[in-house]
């Protein structure tokens, strides 16, 4: 249920958008007369491909190029091209706007794939942080190239110390140890 009023949402900013793209093109129609029919379209394209999808964005499209061919081309009210001049304007809107589609698509798709890596990453550092709590187990990285050395947050508790004692380099571990124990690493 959730799905269906997302997409109808979805569908509803699209058909919004065509028709306020549409309704600022009449307001500015006295200033600028026939030219850039379809600059007021790209907007709500636009807006359309990234809020609402392929399928949106179609809609708006199709819905803005038929709107302006009815009502901003002579003869008015029709849907008859009057010349190739206009017929390569639309082209040009569709082409266009296909292209701003798909990018904005493929867009989408990736920001969609980084947001399910990014959750199964926070879960896995998640079940890690839970297993070494549980294990009373910690981690450390070494850099041997800076010899700066990152440990984990219960390092400190292990070694009964409070937490984040663990800094900066292995010197500042080695210190911490017993004499006897630091011969063996």
């Amino acid at each position: 249920m959730r799905d269906i009023r997302r997409n109808v949402a979805r569908y509803a900013l699209a058909l919004l958008a065509a028709a306020a793209a549409l309704l600022l093109r009449k307001f500015l129609y006295p200033l600028i007369g026939d030219q850039y029919l379809y600059n007021t379209m790209f907007l709500a394209v636009v807006f359309s491909a990234w809020y609402g999808g392929i399928g949106p964005s179609i809609v708006t499209v199709v819905l803005g190029s038929s709107a302006i061919l009815y009502w901003f081309l002579p003869p008015y009210s029709s849907f008859a091209v009057p010349g190739s001049t206009e017929v390569f304007g639309l082209l040009a809107f569709l082409l266009l706007s296909s292209v701003i589609v798909l990018l904005a698509e493929a867009t989408r798709r990736q920001v969609a794939k980084r947001e399910i890596a990014e959750a199964a990453l926070r879960e896995r550092e998640s079940r890690t942080r839970f297993s070494l709590e549980a294990a009373t187990v910690g981690t450390w990285e070494w850099d041997m190239g800076t010899g700066n050395v990152r440990w984990s947050d219960n390092m400190g508790k292990i070694h009964g110390r409070p937490p984040g004692s663990f800094r900066d380099t292995c010197k500042t571990f080695l210190k911490g140890m017993h004499p006897a124990d630091r011969v063996k690493i």
